[in-house]
């Protein structure tokens, strides 16, 4: 019985390994190309910060442009523009108004799909299969110390 839980560790262990390598190796892919995101509406919010919809990149580019009424806003004086958390802080500036939607250009280094979405599935596996190879010595050290259900106490007769 021993050697049947210990090749069951054994299994289990080189799994969570495998997945582990390999989600660690689609992790450092470098991005491959540039994505640019034109047009994105965002909501001016006076002293807070509006996050932009995509965040998925591995970098954001120092390079967005942000219009409101046709007109091109300015940064530090009408909003500051943030890359490393996709966001935008809006000051209160004769050239916009509160609550308004303007129009957000930027740009950033992308992944390639399959890793990105390689790197999901792999972690979700990596979960589930955690959750399972819990669940299962969990239930090989019940077996093991209880005997199977073959060693309990009968009734006497």
């Amino acid at each position: 019985m021993e050697d049947a839980f210990n090749q069951v560790v054994t299994v289990a262990v080189m799994l969570l390994v495998g997945v582990f390598v390999v989600a660690s190796i689609f992790s450092t892919l470098p991005a491959t190309s540039v994505v640019a995101v034109s047009g994105e509406s965002v909501t001016i919010d006076y002293g807070n910060t509006t996050t932009v919809d995509d965040t998925t990149g591995e970098s954001y580019y120092d390079n967005e442009t942000i219009t409101y009424s046709g007109a091109n806003l300015t940064e530090g004086t009408d909003y500051e523009w943030y890359p490393s958390n996709q966001s935008v802080r809006w000051y209160n500036s004769t050239n916009t108004d509160d609550g308004a939607t303007a129009e957000i250009d930027y740009a950033y280094d992308a992944k390639p799909e399959m890793a990105r979405n390689s790197i999901g599935t792999i972690g979700s596996a990596f979960t589930l299969g955690a959750v399972a190879i819990i669940v299962l010595v969990a239930s090989l050290i019940l077996g093991l110390v209880g005997g199977f259900g073959g060693g309990g106490r009968r009734g006497r007769r």
